[in-house]
């Protein structure tokens, strides 16, 4: 299996920091700084400990402990610059709320690839031999046709861990529509496919003022994009 196969589907980053209890009164300079910094950025949440926003596939969340921001079907050359817009966030937010010490920072990658079945889907990620299900009845279950897999592993060093997870499941989609729209009948769509997910973090606090969040989540990218491949047998 071959990470190329795969299609990105969210950049996360996220930092966790001391109770920043300026939010209460800066929620509004926060705001601010990130519509000068994301122009064109749409309010989602507006309340004193907690601020979100949207714009395009970017979406922001700024909280009382932790602020994070996604990109949801990201391209490759998003991929290749989302550290300059994690710069741009955190500075905004960090120098707002006053924040001194970052207690976790968080970088997550996540692909897919989707399959025409479920059983399809759980077959190749068997393959892969990271977990093994046997065929025959299990637990008063007997058609092996109905497993999905999922494979998780984490790995602590002093400075930083890794988690990475694969699994196989259907991803559902439901739109159900107001009472006042009685004519449309509500839907469901399920996609089967293998999820691989990967979060790189640091283990320890670190100063806000020698984080750099550009080269850091550069970096974290690249050896999380370069080691997902050894799970999937791509190395």
């Amino acid at each position: 299996m071959r990470l190329s196969d795969f299609e990105p589907e969210v950049l996360s980053f996220q930092v966790d920091y001391p109770f920043a209890n300026w939010l209460w009164d800066r929620a509004g300079q926060v705001w601010e700084r990130l519509a000068a910094a994301f122009p064109g950025i749409e309010v989602t949440v507006a309340a004193p400990g907690n601020i979100g926003g949207v714009h395009d596939r970017f979406e922001f969340a700024v909280e009382i402990k932790k602020a994070f921001l996604l990109l949801h079907r990201p391209v490759a050359d998003e991929v290749e610059s989302f550290g300059r817009v994690c710069r741009a966030f955190v500075e905004s937010v960090a120098t707002t709320l006053d924040i001194q010490q970052l207690d976790r920072v968080g970088h997550r990658v996540a692909f897919t690839r989707s399959y025409p079945t479920l059983p399809d889907a759980t077959r190749d990620l068997s393959n892969l031999n990271l977990v093994t299900v046997p065929t025959s009845a299990n637990f008063g279950l007997k058609d092996p046709k109905t497993w999905s897999l999922e494979y998780a592993a984490t790995q602590r060093g002093q400075s930083t861990g890794t988690t990475v997870r694969i699994k196989s499941d259907e991803r559902k989609v439901e739109l159900k529509p107001p009472p006042s729209m009685g004519e449309v009948p509500p839907q469901e769509w399920k996609t089967p496919r293998i999820a691989v997910d990967c979060d790189f973090f640091t283990c320890a606090p670190l100063l806000k003022s020698q984080f750099d969040a550009n080269a850091w989540v550069t970096s974290a990218g690249r050896v999380m994009r370069r080691d997902i491949k050894r799970f999937l047998g791509d190395a």
